[in-house]
């Protein structure tokens, strides 16, 4: 059925990526982000969803729709946060607008 099909799409798209990447890799080198961004980018985002759900937990009772409105954001600027002091550089850019509308660079 419908898990079926979604579960052999799912497959069969790992196994393209993982036969292009060896692919790339031997002819251009190697490719991909290295360990210490993606235990970055993990930590950021494990960190951020601990604290958003312990806030849903305590907030269960509000309407689904108001519930997202709140946790959805919060953790959209806790990743942020926790990006930005990990040193992913992705994380400083929309941050730096903020340089900007103060008249510096």
């Amino acid at each position: 059925g419908i898990l079926g099909i979604s579960a052999g799409s799912a497959v069969a798209g790992i196994i393209e990526y993982l036969l292009l990447k060896r692919r790339l890799s031997s002819r251009i080198g190697p490719i991909g982000p290295d360990r210490r961004f993606l235990a970055s980018v993990w930590a950021a985002s494990i960190g951020s969803v601990c604290i958003a759900l312990l806030v849903k937990t305590q907030i269960y009772h509000y309407h689904p729709i108001s519930l997202a409105a709140i946790i959805l954001p919060m953790y959209a600027l806790l990743y942020l946060a926790f990006a930005f002091f990990c040193g992913i550089e992705e994380a400083r850019r929309p941050l730096s607008i903020f340089g900007a509308m103060n008249g510096s660079r």
